[in-house]
C-alpha cells in the first residue's frame, strides 16, 4: 500500500489588497495535485486588517507594521499553519527584519520570482507598486533588473489602484501600461509583474 503522504498547512498572511489575495487562492487551488477536492492542501488565511500602511512606513517614517507582521504569522502558525506565503511584493521590504522573529518558514514570492524570471532573461522590467519602485525589491536577487522611472511608474500605480478597488483594469489603463512596457522594448527581455493586483488581469 502506498504510504499516504501528509497534508501540508500553508497560511497566507493576506487582505493587501483583498482581491490579489483571492486571486493567490485560486492560484494555489488551480496547482493542487488534487484540484477535485483540493485534498492535499490545509490553508490558514489572516486578512491581516490591522497592519499599518506599508508605503507610509517603507517610505514616509510612517508606523511601524513588523511587529503586525510577526503576530499575524504568530497566529496562523498556532492553529496549525507550517509555512507562509504572503501575496504582496511590498511586505517582503521586511523580509529579513522579521524572518528571525518567526518559527515557521515565509516563502519569500521576490526571490521565487526572481529564480523563475532568470531563466527568460537577464534584464527584466519590474512592474510594481512605489515600494518594490523606490526600494528596488528585485535588484537584490536580479541585478541588472531594470525600473521605470518614479513618473513613469505612476502608471503602473494608477492601474494598481483601480485594481485593488474594482478587480479589473479599464482598457485605457491598460493602453498606458502597454506603453509603458513598448518604451522598454529595446532594454527589457522580459517582464515581471512585481505586484500582485496586477496579476489579476
Amino acid at each position: 500500500m502506498a504510504k499516504k503522504i501528509k497534508e501540508k498547512t500553508v497560511g497566507i498572511l493576506g487582505g493587501m489588497g483583498v482581491y490579489a489575495t483571492l486571486d493567490f487562492l485560486t492560484q494555489v487551488f488551480n496547482f493542487s495535485p488534487n484540484r477535485e477536492s483540493f485534498g492535499n492542501l490545509k490553508i490558514i488565511i489572516d486578512n491581516a486588517i490591522s497592519i499599518p500602511n506599508i508605503i507610509q512606513s517603507a517610505l514616509f517614517e510612517g508606523p511601524d507594521p513588523k511587529r503586525g507582521i510577526i503576530k499575524s504569522i504568530a497566529n496562523c502558525e498556532k492553529i496549525g499553519a507550517e509555512f507562509i506565503a504572503v501575496p504582496c511584493n511590498s511586505v517582503h521590504y521586511y523580509y529579513k527584519d522579521v524572518v528571525p522573529h518567526i518559527h515557521i518558514p515565509w516563502i519569500n514570492i521576490v526571490e521565487v520570482t526572481a529564480e523563475e524570471a532568470s531563466h527568460r532573461g537577464r534584464r527584466p522590467l519590474i512592474l510594481g507598486g512605489l515600494v518594490t519602485n523606490k526600494k528596488q525589491l528585485y535588484s537584490e536577487y536580479i541585478p541588472d533588473a531594470l525600473y521605470p522611472t518614479i513618473m513613469e511608474n505612476d502608471t503602473v500605480i494608477n492601474a494598481i489602484e483601480e485594481i485593488a478597488l474594482t478587480s479589473t483594469l479599464q482598457e485605457h489603463s491598460r493602453e498606458l501600461v502597454k506603453k509603458l512596457i513598448y518604451q522598454y522594448k529595446d532594454k527589457a527581455d522580459s517582464i515581471i509583474l512585481a505586484c500582485t493586483e496586477l496579476s489579476i488581469v
